[in-house]
């Protein structure tokens, strides 16, 4: 008896406690890829595009095929360099970085990857792009 009363005290406790959080969605409820953080923003790689917060202010940004030059919205991964550019994988289209104002595109097709489905990408501290496709 002591054992069913524990249990059912443990599970109210836990149920309890975890309606109290209080949670923001800050993408369109899409899968998260990878997070970077660049200087106050935190970035975020979505299955429907990018996403920023500002840390000191909490302001939300989206990044979309709508208002960036971004040639798909499906980014699963990015890097911040030491430059404070981004680098993101854009799922079957090459990767895109951002400078803080332009969007490049690089695919198989204008630039040297040898494939335009990058699996992973990352910034070292001098400032090169490694991929792997």
């Amino acid at each position: 008896m002591k054992n069913c009363i524990l249990i059912l005290f443990v599970f109210t406790f836990i149920t309890i406690n975890g309606q109290t959080g209080n949670w923001a969605s800050f993408t369109n409820n899409s899968e998260v890829y990878d997070l970077a953080s660049n200087n106050d923003k935190l970035w975020i790689a979505t299955n429907g595009g990018a996403a920023t917060i500002d840390q000191s202010s909490g302001d939300v940004m989206h990044y979309l095929s709508a208002n960036t030059e971004v040639t798909g919205v499906r980014l699963t991964g990015l890097s911040a360099t030491t430059n404070g550019s981004l680098w993101f994988n854009v799922y079957e289209k090459g990767v895109s970085k951002f400078d803080g104002n332009h969007w490049t595109n690089y695919t198989k097709s204008n630039s040297p990857i040898p494939d335009s489905n990058i699996s992973y990408i990352k910034g070292d501290a001098n400032g090169d792009v490694w991929m792997l496709s």
